[in-house]
C-alpha cells in the first residue's frame, strides 16, 4: 500500500499532493531532485486555491486598442493570469506574441492600462480560476 501511495505522489507538485491526499495541511518528507529527502510544505493559501477550484481556463477574445480592457466572461478579481498570446492578424494569422505583461486580472475582464494596439488581432487568454 505504501509503495502505491509513493508511486502516485512521485514527481507531483505540492498542490497535486494535497489534492490527491485531500489534506487540510501538508508537510511531508519526499525525495528531492538530488535524491535526498526534502521537506514539502503547502501553505494555507495554496490549499485555499484548491478548495476554490483552481481550474485553468482558456478564452479567445478580439484584440483591442491600446489602454482598452478586454471582456473575459467568468474571470474575477483574485484569479491568476497565466498567459495572453496575441495572434496577428485575426484574418490570416502570421505571427504570435506573448502580451501577458501588458494585462492584469479584473472582474470579468483583463485590464490594460497601456501597451500594444491589438485591433484586428486575436487574443488567446489562459487563466487559473481561483475564486
Amino acid at each position: 500500500m505504501a509503495a502505491r501511495i509513493l508511486e502516485r505522489l512521485w514527481g507531483k507538485t505540492r498542490l497535486d499532493i494535497a489534492r490527491i491526499l485531500k489534506l487540510e495541511a501538508l508537510e511531508l518528507w519526499m525525495p528531492g531532485n538530488s535524491g535526498s529527502l526534502a521537506r514539502v510544505n503547502a501553505t494555507a493559501d495554496d490549499l485555499n486555491k484548491l478548495r476554490s477550484g483552481g481550474l485553468s481556463k482558456i478564452y479567445f477574445a478580439d484584440g483591442t486598442a491600446s489602454a482598452t480592457d478586454v471582456a473575459v466572461p467568468g474571470m474575477a478579481a483574485g484569479d491568476e493570469l497565466v498567459c495572453v498570446m496575441s495572434f496577428a492578424t485575426k484574418a490570416a494569422i502570421a505571427s504570435v506574441a506573448d502580451r501577458t505583461s501588458e494585462y492584469v486580472v479584473g472582474t470579468g475582464e483583463l485590464v490594460k492600462t497601456a501597451g500594444t494596439d491589438e485591433t484586428g488581432n486575436q487574443l488567446l487568454i489562459f487563466w487559473n480560476d481561483l475564486t
